[in-house]
């Protein structure tokens, strides 16, 4: 099949993925798509990213397959799949409640899937467009990350993406349950 002229074109909503069915796009990056999707077995929703650099590769006609835009693409292409595959084994190491919990990984349709645990919640970056955020709330935020990203270190692990938009706060709290989003960044010291 041959790749589709859009870029980054997501999983239709239905896509049956092993044992989970997507739902709809989470949020996209350069490097992947993440979706809600459900495991229909254990009535449970989680969140899987898909890698995809739009730079390298594209959707098929088939709206599920990936491939490289080209035959030059394709080292750098599995040079990044074996990265994503490596950051899975990684993020699964990690029992933290403030860094999103990743069960499995899975490899279909030419390209890798991180299945991750669901989480409510809105990145920092929403709060930040909306309101100024006071010292105060700063600190009460950033204790969770910082204990987030202590076990990544201890682990001898870096995170190389904190920004607004990979820090997560539970829709149940105010600040005091914030979590970080690993997965993309996390690489060994």
């Amino acid at each position: 099949m041959e790749p589709q002229n859009s870029s980054q074109q997501p999983l239709p909503p239905g896509t049956q993925l092993d044992a989970y069915q997507i739902q709809g796009v989470l949020g996209t990056g350069g490097f992947g798509v993440t979706y809600e999707a459900i495991e229909p077995e254990l009535d449970r929703k989680v969140a899987i990213k898909e890698y995809f650099p739009e730079s390298f590769a594209a959707r098929q006609t088939d709206g599920i397959t990936l491939s490289v835009r080209s035959q030059g693409d394709t080292e750098s292409y599995v040079w990044g799949l074996t990265r994503f595959l490596d950051e899975a084994r990684t993020l699964a190491k990690f029992k933290n409640p403030h860094i999103v919990r990743v069960n499995r990984y899975l490899e279909a349709n030419g390209t890798a899937y991180l299945v991750m645990d669901y989480e409510d919640g809105y990145p920092l970056s929403a709060v930040l467009k909306k309101r100024c955020v006071g010292e105060r709330s700063v600190r009460k935020l950033m204790v969770p990350i910082l204990k987030g990203l202590k076990a990544v270190h201890e682990q001898k692990f870096l995170h190389r993406d904190i920004k607004p938009g990979n820090i997560f706060i539970r829709r149940d709290d105010r600040y005091f349950n914030a979590w970080l989003c690993a997965a993309g960044a996390v690489r060994r010291e």
